[in-house]
């Protein structure tokens, strides 16, 4: 295969690659200051443990305040 292939499919999956690194990184410093743990999947989204349980961090409201 040539490179009319090659470039392409190798941009493409960079794109991919930056995109879903951005997506877990924002995820855990959306929730680092809470100190809750965080979990991040491209299928799952963004989860936070909450008594030993995962939660999707939509799902999570602090009424302590």
């Amino acid at each position: 295969m040539n490179a009319e292939f090659w470039v392409p499919v190798t941009m493409v999956a960079f794109v991919l690659a930056v995109g879903l690194s951005v997506s877990a990184l924002s995820c855990h410093s959306r929730w680092v200051k809470s100190g809750y743990e965080t979990s991040w999947g491209p299928l799952q989204g963004c989860n936070i443990k909450v008594d030993g349980r995962w939660i999707p961090e939509d799902r999570y409201r602090d009424f302590s305040k």
